[in-house]
């Protein structure tokens, strides 16, 4: 007991320095997991210190340890000061700081370990081409949808035109409607007045009509006594002095139009595309100023009307139809049908090349033929044919218009050099200025007129142009053209027209008019045989054939002789030269008016 006592003292200072060392380091951590165990269990619920003190109370109690003697009893610590709490956030945050810098050097490693890998993987040709496979997959899905969606809005687009185009439709058969019922109640209510005017005149009417008949007689008698035509010829001058007379020619009036719309101009005259309601359709207009026609120039202006009533009456195919005129003070007012596909200028500009020939035959040279066929039978000469004076109409077809130039041979001679140079044939260069024969200075019986060959002519250099898109006769100007016409200096043809084409143009293109073959002479040519066969002209043709036949007077066999076979054109007897026909034509003719008799059925030679 006095041993245990007297070490106990010094009981720590004997202790090895390492052992103390030890126990001082283990008391740290003992205090520090206190520390932690108090931290825990102040966090514990009041819940878990209850069951803590039933398991206490339903466990046995131990029995007590023996208390160990003071020999064995460990001496007491020396109290030491806490550690400073800014020491342990310095730890704290020095091995914070520490475990970040190995992290971060770990994360560094295992970059550079997967770049590389994924280097090496890369370069592997497997990866490239299920890399190039997986691209053209998404390229492919890609353009699928930006396939579709413009599919949709092309259809989206389509559907809201069809729409559009819907409602134009209902608009326009609106507008159709009414001008119908309109035209429908107009045409009842001339049909009351009409009636209610021959009811009230009732004699005075009939006598009207006789005296009316017998006017147009005389007018026809003047006209034979002064031209000495025929019957036929006594017809066109009863329809020029029905024009003078008035009666039914000036049938509209200025303010049956509506809605002008200014679609072309020439010297004289502008045209416009106007709604009539009168006829409830849109019809074309054209407006002479009175104050800038000459007296001359008046008198064409009638007889385009008369020319155009006329081939309207005798029913001349694909020609401008001609509805009716009317005059103010100022303005002489042309009604006519409206083309709304422009002229074939206008065509030949839009599509910026030249035409096919098959189209060329079948759209143009036949038709234009066909029409110039029935012109020719009733001796009218159109004198301007060319492309701005071709029309198209709203089916398609084509329209021959422009009648200004327009003359028949029953009622003058065409011996003035009009029409648009490009186009002139070599007799019209030929023929003197209008001045020299006006002065005096030529006499007009020594001029050597022109026919319808003329129009054979403008007609082959229209077709040329069609095929080849420039003209066949060009120049600096005028008197370079004219000097090309008539040395017949033609532009050469393309290599690639065919020659059964190439010969076309070449009748047509005939320097002599005697040689020229006539409009039904190139009907039966092999070029429109080759493309648009007589039996299958979708025009009417044979109809049309047959008509022009009656007009002229001819017997079946002439007309199918005329018509379906190439006839060698007759021998023009010279100026002063009397053959057999003619010298009987005039001896019967002079009998007839030595008996006095009526010789209107002699037939001019």
């Amino acid at each position: 007991m006095a041993r245990t006592q007297e070490r106990s003292p010094d009981s720590r200072d004997s202790l090895p320095a390492r052992s103390r060392g030890r126990r001082r380091a283990s008391a740290s951590a003992s205090g520090d997991r206190a520390a932690r165990s108090r931290s825990a269990s102040s966090s514990s619920s009041a819940g878990g210190r209850r069951r803590r003190r039933r398991s206490r109370s339903r466990t046995p109690a131990s029995p007590a340890r023996p208390p160990r003697s003071r020999r064995y009893r460990r001496p007491a610590a020396r109290a030491e000061a806490p550690p400073d709490a800014a020491q342990k956030q310095e730890a704290a945050r020095a091995a914070l700081a520490l475990a970040a810098a190995e992290e971060e050097a770990m994360a560094l490693r295992i970059e550079a370990e997967v770049r590389k890998r994924v280097e090496a993987a890369l370069a592997s040709p497997e990866v490239q081409a299920r890399i190039e496979a997986r691209l053209r997959e998404e390229r492919a899905a890609l353009e699928q949808k930006v396939t579709r969606q413009l599919e949709e809005e092309k259809a989206a687009l389509l559907e809201r035109k069809r729409q559009e185009q819907a409602e134009r439709r209902r608009k326009q058969e609106e507008l159709d409607r009414i001008l119908a019922d309109n035209r429908r109640k107009v045409e009842e209510a001339q049909a009351r007045v009409e009636e209610d005017r021959q009811r009230r005149e009732g004699q005075q009417f009939e006598a009207a009509q006789t005296l009316q008949k017998k006017r147009a007689m005389g007018i026809r008698q003047r006209a034979v006594e002064r031209m000495g035509t025929s019957s036929a010829d006594s017809t066109t001058s009863r329809e020029t002095a029905f024009l003078k007379d008035g009666e039914g020619f000036f049938n509209f009036r200025p303010s049956d139009f509506i809605e002008r719309t200014p679609i072309g101009k020439g010297k004289d005259s502008t045209i416009y595309a106007t709604l009539c309601p009168k006829l409830g359709m849109r019809v074309a207009v054209k407006v002479y100023d009175k104050g800038s026609l000459s007296p001359s120039k008046l008198r064409a202006v009638k007889r385009e009307a008369a020319m155009m009533i006329m081939m309207q009456r005798k029913r001349v195919p694909l020609v401008t139809r001609f509805y009716g005129a009317s005059q103010d003070r100022a303005h002489i007012y042309l009604v006519m049908e409206l083309c709304p596909g422009g002229d074939l200028l206008e065509l030949l500009l839009r599509e910026g090349r030249a035409m096919d020939e098959r189209r060329v035959a079948v759209e143009f040279a036949a038709p234009l033929l066909i029409a110039l066929v029935r012109m020719h039978a009733l001796h009218i000469i159109h004198r301007d044919v060319k492309l701005e004076n071709i029309f198209l109409a709203e089916d398609g077809s084509v329209r021959v218009g422009d009648f200004g130039l327009t003359m028949s041979k029953m009622q003058e001679l065409a011996i003035s050099p009009v029409g648009t140079v490009e186009y002139m044939a070599p007799e019209v260069v030929a023929l003197p200025p209008v001045e020299a024969v006006t002065s005096g200075a030529v006499l007009a019986s020594e001029v050597a007129a022109c026919d319808e060959k003329v129009d054979i002519w403008a007609l082959g250099v229209t077709i040329y142009e069609l095929l080849t898109g420039h003209l066949p006769f060009e120049g600096r100007d005028k008197p370079e053209i004219k000097r090309a016409i008539t040395l017949h200096q033609m532009r050469p043809l393309p290599p690639s027209t065919s020659p059964v084409c190439a010969d076309f143009l070449r009748c047509m293109l005939t320097h002599s008019p005697a040689a020229r073959p006539s409009a039904a002479d190139m009907l039966a040519h092999p070029y429109l045989a080759l493309h648009v066969p007589l039996e299958r002209l979708p025009w009417g043709g044979s109809q049309v054939y047959g008509a022009a036949a009656s007009s002229a007077g001819l017997s079946p066999a002439t007309e199918a002789a005329m018509f379906f076979e190439p006839a060698t054109p007759p021998r023009r007897p010279l100026r002063g030269e009397r053959t057999a026909d003619s010298a009987m034509s005039m001896d019967s003719a002079g009998t007839a008016l030595a008996s006095g008799s009526d010789c209107s059925d002699t037939s001019r030679s």
